[in-house]
């Protein structure tokens, strides 16, 4: 099917405008409200197009959602940029310090839609959640599970290395969920500078991952 898709969207000159303003537009909605509480018929007034268009660059409104949240994670970190971020030339302490340089200014300085969808979908998980994350999340949750097992010494199939996982992307998941707008008693983090604050964890996660090294 979505090879069709493509196929249909090569032959319209102004196919790919279109398909990113239904985009554009969807990505603010879902992130607003959510996908339970976005209609196709507001993506289509958000989009000034018909729902024809809206299924003929995507399918469906299920379809549609589903690029959303791919476009989401991959606005945070892509697969393959990963992948040369832990660049085997570099010690496991300084990959672990790409990762989070990476990472961490592309949460803190954000203001898209991306990270407010992917933010609200680990927050209140959809339908469609399980699919990205074997797709695109576990891929990327085992090439940094490497990582951790270089840092502490811990195998890949040992039950400790979990843990260190956990606490080593707990501050990153934090700050996906954590609402900047809202007067919360951790919001201000937003207001730090991010390369202050990856030097910061990167120094309080390699003590503690160092610790328990094996």
């Amino acid at each position: 099917m979505k090879s069709d898709l493509n196929a249909m969207r090569r032959r319209r000159p102004d196919g790919d405008k279109t398909r990113e303003r239904i985009i554009d537009a969807a990505g603010e909605l879902f992130a607003q409200y959510g996908y339970q509480g976005t209609t196709s018929k507001a993506i289509c007034q958000r989009s000034k197009v018909n729902q024809a268009a809206v299924n003929y660059h995507f399918g469906s409104r299920q379809e549609l959602y589903k690029e959303i949240l791919y476009q989401a994670h991959e606005a945070l970190l892509e697969l393959d940029h990963l992948d040369a971020l832990l660049d085997d030339k570099c010690s496991a302490p300084e990959q672990l310090y790409n990762f989070l340089a990476e990472i961490i200014p592309a949460i803190m300085d954000a203001k898209s839609w991306q990270l407010r969808v992917w933010a609200r979908e680990i927050a209140v998980p959809s339908e469609f959640l399980s699919q990205l994350v074997e797709q695109q999340i576990s891929p990327k949750f085992t090439r940094l599970q490497g990582l951790i097992a270089d840092v502490t010494g811990i195998p890949l199939d040992d039950s400790r290395l979990l843990p260190a996982m956990f606490s080593t992307l707990a501050p990153c998941l934090m700050l996906l969920v954590l609402n900047r707008e809202n007067s919360m008693p951790l919001s201000p983090i937003f207001d730090y500078d991010s390369a202050e604050l990856v030097t910061y964890l990167h120094r309080f996660l390699l003590a503690g991952l160092q610790a328990i090294r094996v």
